[in-house]
């Protein structure tokens, strides 16, 4: 397969074979899951999350018709937080501690959206980085990226039961 390699800010992405399925990082399930494939860079440090919009999501059913049907900025926001969580579950894993944990997100700080969220059609990489952790705590530098442009960015902060 072919690989894809750019580099930002972020450090190096490699998109290739990677990539696994969100179940098997979440609890979540649809229709409440919104990342389809995650790549755990470094474990409990760094992933990558990738969404397909889909005309058929059921959130844009209910928005307008036409070009302004897009993926709330809230459920980016969730995305991202997803992602983040599914990278503290991956480091859950190496630790030793099975099964899904059970955390919480607590903060949401410093998010600036730089365009409209993702439409149908569009593919969104979302980008987080652990910055800081304190016992439970987590707090996650995130990035959310359409065509190539940031879309959304901020920290999201996580405690574990």
């Amino acid at each position: 397969m072919m690989e894809n390699k750019k580099t930002d800010l972020y450090g190096p992405t490699h998109l290739s074979e990677g990539f696994v399925d969100s179940p098997h990082l979440l609890a979540h399930r649809y229709p409440f899951l919104l990342v389809d494939r995650i790549r755990v860079i470094t474990s409990g440090e760094e992933g990558i999350g990738v969404k397909n919009v889909t005309s058929t999501e059921d959130v844009l059913a209910l928005g307008l018709e036409g070009d302004d049907r897009r993926l709330p900025a809230t459920l980016v926001v969730e995305a991202l937080a997803q992602t983040s969580a599914a990278v503290m579950g991956r480091l859950m894993l190496d630790e030793g501690h099975p099964g899904v944990s059970e955390g919480f997100l607590v903060r949401v700080g410093e998010f600036t959206f730089m365009r409209e969220g993702p439409a149908p059609g569009d593919v969104m990489f979302m980008h987080v980085k652990l910055i800081f952790r304190r016992g439970k705590f987590f707090r996650f530098s995130t990035r959310a990226e359409i065509n190539g442009e940031t879309t959304a960015k901020g920290d999201l902060t996580f405690a574990l039961k």
